[in-house]
């Protein structure tokens, strides 16, 4: 234990430290987890104007609703996707927008001419006279017809009377999408991982009731507070803690103790779990430390409610600790292997890729394997504790594998430690 304490103690006096504890606390508290007191959850009022609303795959919403979108983006030839997770604005070519416009006609019956009339590119749209092949065409040898919009064509009439044919169904309506989004190049707002977000539904009083009694029953009001401030310090422990394990991991390094360390008679298992605990340790302090300034405020807002005042201390060890475990298994392995900060790198790229498909799931459900759980509602509890048995799966997998990366680490200290390698070398020094 006197090596542990050794550790800690080293990590928590170091400027390092400091650094990363700054920045989490400027990190979270921007996000307003800090003014919850401000956001009490009231029960619903039978006949109040409004509810909320939910996501639901209804057909009937999602069709137009879709189309609605398309064709906007359609007729400007402006498409906003995340094909990696990053943002990208696309603009189509000739031949995709020729594409597009049959798609949008097979669905909606109108003809594709009307619909090049209203694309706001050059190569479609002059002076409101379409010159294309549809809309050039030959009556005899010596005359051509030209199409020209009549008001019943422009894009304000289109947009307004827009809906898919009777006889298409949902499936194929789905199939065309799913080719929308191709030629879009992939992660539009017309995959199948997105398109249900078109299925917005007013929630009704009874709906909303349910909800709120989810939150008072199953979740005792701080549960719910406890869940949100998880999801947004999720997304920095994803990332921030990697800085400290690199620190650490090179302080020996550069402080020329590496060689005393390796002559010692402690195993390099001990060396190694004991640093890695130490750094978890340190990390998830600052975390329950947030994590109670956050909740605790909210516990005046339901006197006479039956309030759970551990919740924080459980959503930090269920749902936040296997994330800072990955973040710190990698800075340590990568900086054992590489004896360079490559590990920030490796780190940011999979925070950034996780934290950009994770967008999909922000008002409920998991992913069966992400490095960040995404819940970005207050309420929504219903469908949280319907979707709790992935989360559990999600976060004993992240831990599993943390302790695979640590257990990696051991042997390629040890193996260092012997003599046998010398770690990899990404940057020589050329004479």
């Amino acid at each position: 234990m006197m090596l542990f304490k050794k550790e800690f103690k080293k990590i928590i006096f170091s400027k390092t430290f400091l650094a990363v504890l700054i920045l989490t606390v400027i990190m979270i508290q921007v996000q307003g987890v800090f003014n919850f007191k401000n956001h009490e959850i009231e029960k619903p009022i039978f006949g109040q104007e409004d509810y909320g609303s939910n996501y639901e795959e209804i057909p009937e919403i999602i069709m137009p609703a879709a189309l609605e979108s398309l064709f906007f983006e359609f007729s400007r030839n402006n498409y906003t996707a995340y094909p990696i997770g990053l943002y990208k604005n696309v603009k189509l070519s000739s031949e995709k927008i020729e594409r597009m416009s049959e798609i949008i006609s097979d669905i909606t019956g109108i003809s594709k001419k009307i619909l090049l009339s209203n694309v706001e590119d050059e190569n479609y749209k002059q002076n409101n006279i379409v010159f294309d092949k549809d809309s050039i065409s030959k009556d005899n040898k010596d005359s051509f017809s030209i199409y020209i919009p009549k008001k019943d064509d422009t894009y304000e009439y289109i947009y307004d009377n827009l809906n898919p044919k009777d006889s298409i169904t949902y499936e194929e309506f789905s199939n065309y999408m799913n080719e929308v989004d191709d030629l879009i190049g992939g992660g539009s707002k017309y995959s199948d991982v997105y398109i249900k977000r078109f299925g917005v539904v007013d929630k009704s009083y009874e709906e909303a009731l349910e909800d709120y009694n989810y939150i008072k029953e199953k979740d005792n009001f701080t549960g719910a507070y406890s869940r949100l401030f998880s999801d947004y310090m999720g997304i920095i422990a994803s990332f921030i803690p990697v800085f400290l394990a690199v620190s650490i991991s090179l302080s020996d390094k550069y402080s020329k103790v590496q060689e005393l360390i390796y002559t010692r008679r402690t195993s390099s298992f001990k060396l190694i779990f004991y640093r890695y605990f130490a750094l978890v340790l340190s990390y998830m302090i600052i975390v329950i430390t947030l994590s109670y300034i956050s909740n605790i405020p909210t516990w005046g807002l339901y006197k006479g409610f039956e309030l759970d005042y551990f919740a924080a201390l459980k959503y930090d060890f269920v749902w936040v600790l296997p994330t800072v475990m990955a973040s710190l298994a990698v800075g340590m392995l990568l900086t054992e292997l590489t004896e360079t900060p490559i590990a920030i790198l490796v780190q940011f790229f999979w925070h950034w890729l996780d934290l950009n498909f994770g967008v999909a799931y922000m008002e409920g459900g998991f992913l069966k394997y992400s490095l960040i759980p995404r819940h970005n509602e207050l309420g929504n509890s219903k469908i949280f504790f319907d979707n709790l048995n992935t989360l559990y799966f999600n976060r004993v997998s992240l831990f599993l594998l943390s302790i695979i990366l640590v257990f990696v680490t051991v042997l390629i200290y040890d193996l260092k430690r012997r003599g046998i390698i010398h770690g990899i070398r990404l940057f020589r020094k050329h004479s």
